[in-house]
């Protein structure tokens, strides 16, 4: 099982990720400014949980001037 995740907005109050898990696609977005909050939309795999797929967003905001365009996690 794989998860691809691909950025889509990149801007100073926000960053959005298109989260594709077979015909499952959703998408994470976290607001920058308000404590890094977290909103999603669309459906996700039922064999990740949506904690681990936000989590994983949320650890991308390291890389605060370049970051990753897509990641991979695969399983199995």
């Amino acid at each position: 099982m794989m998860m691809k995740f691909v950025l889509v907005v990149e801007n100073s109050s926000e960053r959005t990720y298109k989260v594709i898990c077979d015909d499952d696609i959703g998408f994470v977005t976290v607001n920058k400014l308000d404590n890094n909050s977290i909103s999603t939309r669309g459906n996700f795999s039922i064999l990740f949980p949506i904690g681990f797929i936000t989590n994983y967003v949320v650890r991308s905001l390291k890389y605060k001037n370049n970051p990753p365009k897509t990641m991979m996690y695969a399983t199995g």
